[in-house]
């Protein structure tokens, strides 16, 4: 398995004598073991625990605080509990705000406010989870409604590129091939690309889960189950990844990838690529997932298709790919048939002969 990096507040580190010891801040506890391990985490929670005086009944800690003592909470995809406590944590330092105060005017201040400090993807998940978190509250009587109700997210600014942006088949054929002597790296591109499995689920892929010509895990991000049949290319790929552990994307020595490592590696990688005019800017290993809806969609699969096999929660996520690929069909179906009505009208070639003149087959016609 990778290891997870873990981000816990009010750590403090201190290395003395050769060895490194762990201290909780606020309640100066000096905490046993290693960060992760079970009894590092229990000395941690009950430090915080004790650090953190309860919220006061009837206020936005109060509800936070329900809401992660929850089933609803607990029964989240580990991915998902984890991009929640980011914003709740972050929500948590306005605690003592009574609930009625939580407005609307409210909320959109403290979307912009996230906006400035962690820009726009954050400040809208931060409406996202608030509205979730008084829909959460309003049947159970905690809060009468949903502030965050109306409350619109921040569009992407014009001209802004588009991020993590499917790959085109040039530049995906010339990753494959600068990665060979990266064969870990090289199969996680082709995981990605001719499955759409994300990083997580990439780096935690056992051999024992691509058997039969099929690729079967459970989505770290959703927890959804996805079993996909293996694509030509992929299976190349993965006949020549050396077995080098349990899993299948590995570095040096078998040795498996962290998140931060693997995205270091990787980046290293496609400057060189982007120096050599191979690739253009903007690629990412989340990218090869729009990729790999792009090629689905191009080759004509239905939006049910698409889910299936990226493993999307709602049929509207994958619908995003089949309309773009739609209107490119359209688009080429409505030229080649205007292509063809004026060639009929004209004879081939007919304007390019006129260029610099007037067309007069091609003159407005007469009312």
């Amino acid at each position: 398995m990778g290891m997870t990096v873990l981000r816990l507040r009010n750590i403090h580190r201190v290395k003395t004598g050769g060895r490194v010891y762990y201290y909780h801040r606020p309640t100066r506890t000096r905490l046993p073991g290693m960060p992760g391990s079970p009894e590092f985490m229990a000395a941690y929670a009950a430090a915080e625990k004790q650090a953190a005086p309860p919220p006061k009944p009837g206020t936005l800690g109060s509800l936070i605080q329900a809401y992660r003592a929850s089933p609803e909470y607990a029964a989240l995809a580990a991915e998902t509990r984890k991009d929640y406590a980011r914003v709740l944590d972050w929500l948590g330092k306005g605690h003592d705000t009574p609930l009625p105060a939580v407005t609307p005017r409210l909320v959109f201040g403290l979307r912009d406010k996230a906006f400035e400090q962690h820009k726009r993807r954050f400040a809208n998940y931060v409406v996202q989870v608030l509205s979730l978190l008084f829909n959460w509250g309003r049947p159970r009587g905690i809060v009468s409604g949903n502030p965050a109700e109306g409350v619109a997210k921040i569009r992407k600014p014009r001209g802004e590129a588009k991020a993590n942006r499917p790959w085109r088949w040039e530049e995906l054929a010339a990753a494959l091939e600068a990665t060979v002597s990266h064969p870990g790296i090289r199969a996680a591109i082709a995981l990605a690309a001719f499955t759409g499995l994300r990083q997580a689920d990439c780096l935690t892929l056992a051999w024992s889960a691509c058997s039969d010509g099929r690729i079967s895990v459970r989505s770290h991000k959703t927890g959804v189950s996805i079993r996909v049949p293996m694509h030509s290319m992929l299976s190349a790929v993965l006949d020549r990844t050396p077995r080098q552990s349990p899993l299948v994307v590995t570095g040096k020595g078998g040795n498996p990838y962290t998140g931060s490592g693997f995205r270091t590696e990787l980046r290293k990688i496609m400057k060189r690529l982007e120096g050599d005019g191979a690739t253009q800017p903007g690629l990412t290993f989340h990218g090869l997932r729009h990729t790999a809806g792009t090629m689905l969609a191009d080759a004509g699969c239905d939006s049910r298709d698409i889910q299936a096999v990226l493993g999307l929660a709602t049929l509207r996520m994958a619908e995003h790919y089949t309309e773009e690929a739609d209107r490119l069909r359209r688009a080429e179906g409505a030229m080649a048939r205007l292509e063809l009505a004026t060639r009929t009208r004209t004879g081939p070639g007919h304007c390019v002969k006129n260029e610099g003149r007037e067309c007069k087959n091609h003159s407005r016609p007469s009312s």
